[in-house]
């Protein structure tokens, strides 16, 4: 297990569990931690963004974040590219 890995472009994936599968070999699972109180819902499967209810100061407000499966996807594509 690999915690806070830092990707090449200074992203950090925050867990990174490595393994291997005598059927499939070697097998990766990355995880992505969040701290969010409320995610607006989308019908959108194709969405890239998505609204994030964060407390600021005591306040509730919506900001724009990278939606958690793409920023997983992202990062599988770091991963690929960097480590064949």
């Amino acid at each position: 297990m690999v915690l806070e890995y830092e990707t090449p472009l200074g992203a950090r994936i925050d867990a990174v569990l490595l393994g291997y599968n005598h059927k499939h070999g070697d097998q990766i699972m990355l995880f992505e931690l969040k701290k969010w109180s409320r995610i607006k819902s989308t019908n959108n499967l194709s969405v890239v963004q998505v609204s994030v209810g964060i407390n600021a100061q005591g306040k509730r407000i919506w900001d724009p974040r990278l939606h958690p499966l793409q920023q997983l996807l992202t990062y599988e594509k770091y991963l690929k590219q960097n480590h064949r």
